[in-house]
């Protein structure tokens, strides 16, 4: 079955099921987003980071083995956004201000080498420039979809 098929599976799977309401932990990290495993739009997000994965798989950026490294991917990489990215943005917050902002691209890079690491053998980003530019182009595609 092709990458996306088997998201789409996924998905029908998902919505299928979330019309129980579950009680989840509900995380808020000081703005009014909530990170809430339990809702749609937590999960509609991975799925369409999933699906970006995917895309960019394509390229020589990086290596997915299965969709299912893709969707691993793009939980990991949320989670980490969610929980390590404001500690280290809060400890890089000098070279932040001093960069206007662009320093965040090289945190977003760091946070997709280290969801590398975690998963090698199934999702891998050789290098610092290819996970630069896999964090912009995966905002990307997600922001289009």
């Amino acid at each position: 079955m092709s990458c996306f098929v088997k998201i789409w599976y996924l998905c029908k799977l998902i919505f299928y099921n979330s019309n129980k309401k579950n009680k989840m932990i509900s995380i808020n990290m000081g703005t009014n987003n909530k990170f809430n495993p339990g809702s749609k739009e937590f999960w509609l997000k991975i799925l369409i980071m999933t699906i970006a994965i995917c895309i960019v798989s394509a390229t020589s950026m990086c290596h997915v083995e299965n969709p299912l490294f893709a969707l691993l991917a793009a939980l990991i990489i949320s989670l980490l956004n969610a929980f390590l990215k404001p500690l280290i943005s809060l400890i890089s917050m000098p070279l932040v201000v001093f960069s206007f902002g662009l320093f965040m691209l090289v945190i977003n890079a760091i946070i997709v080498m280290f969801t590398s690491f975690l998963l090698k053998p199934g999702f891998e980003v050789s290098g610092f420039w290819n996970a630069f530019w896999f964090s912009i182009i995966v905002t990307i595609l997600s922001f289009l979809m």
